[in-house]
């Protein structure tokens, strides 16, 4: 509806409201003439004033929460029952929520008193009934409703007004203002909101449906516990229906229309059931991982927003927040399924797939396959899906024997190096050769991926080939973008070390070059989410030494994105998603034991674990810092394997993804040992903080044999010693062997 369009039907609802109501039929006639939407948008506004409060399409008041408080309020100094008003907590639509005093107990509770005349008859004379249920209800996720009844005061003028003593939760906030102030991760998130199905599916079996979940009744407290608010009190004063019709300005809709599902934009309290609370705490679920809503309807008339909610898909998760595809897009959208069938059966079920999603189990959603989209699209497009049909039926008739043999014995699924190293072959899913790269040259070949791209422009497919140093061809010490869909002979990128992205000492000092530079490992990772698609973190050695390039690039074109350096043998590295670190373990090339105050160990480098922050768009040749700090260079957390002794141990390191314990986004695993059957393992977390070691199986059968591994812990790398004169450390990173 246009803003002129608009206008005029709120012109004509301020007419029409003015005149008796037996009147207003004929003016409206007159009025609106032939142009029956018109007459059918004004009629529905007086329709729906009659239901709702008396503030309905009112100028809203302009008053802020703190000025509200400070105003004089009619009943601010009055007792109800046993409940004496101090001040004005918050106002609605609805009613207001007062800060009370009850006499006995001496406590402070909120009370709500709901707006004069918003109950109506009907439902007054089974709200005692109801208002005793409401006081029964007790979880530890729920505001618990002391006692509901209803007064009659001079200041209201009314004979029965409607109250709440529900239990008061000081310094509360919204579910979502303090997922946001308190900036929790997408984890975090997830396990406040467990708390809050848990609490509706409470209330469900105790017989009673919330019908009004958003975030204003979802609270959290300082002690970050939810508390559910407001639990049937909309069915017990029968005002679900007057609020979808509530606004606070011309075209703004109250927050609340947007929170509810389909069925109750249809008007129909009496055939709800818990289902439309699932769908209610999908949208909350939604604004709560996405920090929008799946719908846009804060500028339309009820109508629209009505037609919105019930017809219109939302907008999928993921094109909000790519991190957010897959299980937990599911999970959403079954939750806010216009077809109640469809949805989750309980507030629990809810609860359990997103506890489910936590641990890395399968879950209960599934992202829509083909056939439900296609039987979705036919069901709003018979006419247009049956042409189609035919003719899809018709050529697919013709291709379907060659497409079959085609998709399982030439489609490409999976890149192998031979066990030479020297040869990477592109597999099909009939496990067929379909290419090889040959190196031409050597034990060239350390790492290699086959990536697909569904979700990118153009719809690729890469084969990824990392090669060391010592390679003899043209692609020596790079890696190389194959597209294998089209040439398999003509890389669609490669990057190699160029000679002014090494560093200017070890061009000069070391006498070291481009060719001396190689692949030792790479991962394909999102490590910025800001930037479309994911990309590629990569490892380049300098050969023979320990000096190595942490590089970045973009997976569709190969751009290079970051690059910092760092005298460190990497053994390996993990990318901890939630706090956007990577984290790297290996031999500090450039420590020396006998310059930090341990003689006796000699030619040994420290094997240390630390955490970078990588930065998009620095390309440097200057060097990762040993001590913590803020800068780009400065790792977030550094330990180091101690005892100094252990150094001579020949002991190996590698990092991994947590057991089911620890989330692998924010935790990894930091093992070493002589063997990878021999191992001592450490649980670090985002902070870098220990957790004490997990002695291995052979270490317990054998505790005589590997006694000395019990030795071993985590702590800060030792200073370098000021050895007067001539002594200490070399001002550039140590060129070392690699151990």
């Amino acid at each position: 509806m246009t803003d002129d369009r608009w206008q005029q039907v709120q012109q004509l609802f301020s007419a029409a409201i003015k005149r008796e109501p037996d009147e207003r039929a004929a003016f409206l006639a007159e009025a609106c003439g032939d142009d029956s939407e018109l007459h059918a948008e004004v009629e529905s506004l007086l329709t729906h004033d009659q239901r709702a409060a008396t503030t309905f399409m009112r100028p809203p008041s302009t008053q802020t929460d703190a000025e509200k408080q400070d105003t004089p309020d009619a009943l601010v100094g009055e007792t109800i029952g046993k409940y004496r008003i101090e001040k004005v907590i918050a106002s609605g639509g609805m009613g207001t929520v007062y800060e009370a005093e009850q006499d006995n107990p001496k406590r402070i509770v909120a009370l709500k008193v709901m707006r004069a005349g918003v109950a109506s008859r009907f439902a007054l004379r089974h709200f005692e009934r109801e208002s005793q249920i409401l006081a029964r209800l007790r979880h530890t996720h729920i505001a618990q409703v002391y006692e509901a009844g209803t007064f009659k005061g001079a200041a209201t003028g009314h004979p029965a007004v409607p109250f709440f003593a529900m239990e008061y939760i000081p310094n509360a906030l919204p579910i979502t203002a303090y997922a946001d102030q308190q900036g929790l991760s997408t984890r975090e998130r997830l396990e406040l909101f467990g708390q809050v199905c848990d609490a509706v599916h409470h209330g469900h079996q105790k017989g009673i449906i919330h019908r009004d979940l958003k975030p204003g009744n979802i609270l959290v407290g300082e002690d970050g516990l939810v508390k559910v608010i407001d639990f049937g009190v909309a069915r017990s004063t029968d005002s679900d229906v007057a609020v979808t019709t509530m606004r606070t300005d011309v075209g703004q809709l109250v927050g609340t229309l947007q929170y509810m599902s389909p069925e109750q934009c249809d008007a129909d309290p009496l055939g709800l059931d818990t289902r439309s609370d699932v769908y209610s705490l999908g949208v909350v679920l939604y604004k709560l991982l996405c920090r929008d809503l799946p719908y846009d309807v804060s500028h339309s008339s009820i109508h629209v927003a009505a037609r919105v909610i019930c017809e219109q898909q939302p907008v999928p998760p993921s094109a909000v927040d790519r991190r957010l595809r897959g299980d937990l897009e599911a999970i959403v959208l079954k939750a806010l399924e216009k077809d109640r069938e469809r949805r989750y059966e309980s507030a629990a079920a809810l609860g359990d797939d997103i506890r489910r999603h936590l641990k890395r189990e399968p879950i209960a959603a599934r992202v829509p396959g083909p056939l439900l989209r296609l039987s979705r699209a036919v069901t709003r497009h018979p006419i247009l899906a049956t042409t189609a049909a035919c003719i899809l039926i018709a050529a697919t008739s013709l291709a379907v024997a060659e497409g079959m043999v085609r998709n399982y014995y030439l489609k490409p699924v999976a890149v192998q190096v031979s066990e030479d190293r020297q040869t990477v072959s592109l597999i099909s899913r009939a496990r067929a050769v379909i290419h090889t790269w040959p190196t031409q040259g050597g034990r060239a070949i350390l790492s290699s991926r086959f990536v697909k791209r569904r979700s990118a422009p153009g719809s690729i497919d890469l084969a990824l080939i990392g090669y060391d140093a010592n390679l003899t061809n043209k692609y020596h010490g790079a890696i190389v973008a194959y597209d294998v869909r089209r040439d398999l002979e003509k890389p669609v990128w490669h990057q190699s070390v160029a000679e002014d992205q090494i560093p200017t000492f070890l061009l000069n000092k070391s006498g070291k070059s481009p060719k001396d530079c190689g692949v030792r490992r790479f991962e394909v990772l999102d490590v910025f989410p800001e930037l479309p698609g994911d990309e590629i973190v990569a490892v380049y050695h300098v050969l023979p030494t320990t000096q190595t390039a942490i590089r970045v690039f973009n997976l569709d074109d190969g751009a290079l994105l970051y690059q910092s350096w760092m005298d460190v043998s990497v053994a390996g590295f993990y990318w901890m998603s939630d706090p956007g670190l990577l984290v790297i373990a290996g031999n500090n090339g450039s420590a020396y034991w006998e310059d930090r105050g341990f003689p006796d160990i000699k030619h040994a480098h420290p094997l240390v674990v630390f955490a970078v922050r990588l930065e998009h768009g620095l390309i440097t040749t200057d060097y990762l810092q040993e001590t913590t700090g803020k800068g780009a260079l400065d790792p977030v957390w550094y330990r180091c394997l101690l005892p100094p002794e252990a150094s001579n141990w020949e002991l190996s390191c590698r990092l991994q993804a947590p057991d089911s314990g620890y989330h692998p986004a924010s935790n990894v695993i930091f093992s070493v040992g002589p063997s990878s059957d021999i191992t001592v393992s450490w649980h670090i977390d985002r902070n870098g903080n220990i957790v004490p070691s997990d002695l291995h199986d052979a270490q317990k059968r054998w505790p005589d044999k590997y006694a000395d591994l019990r030795q071993l812990y985590l702590g800060d790398l030792p200073p370098v010693v000021d050895r007067g004169e001539g002594g200490g450390s070399s001002e550039l990173p140590g060129d070392g062997e690699e151990p």
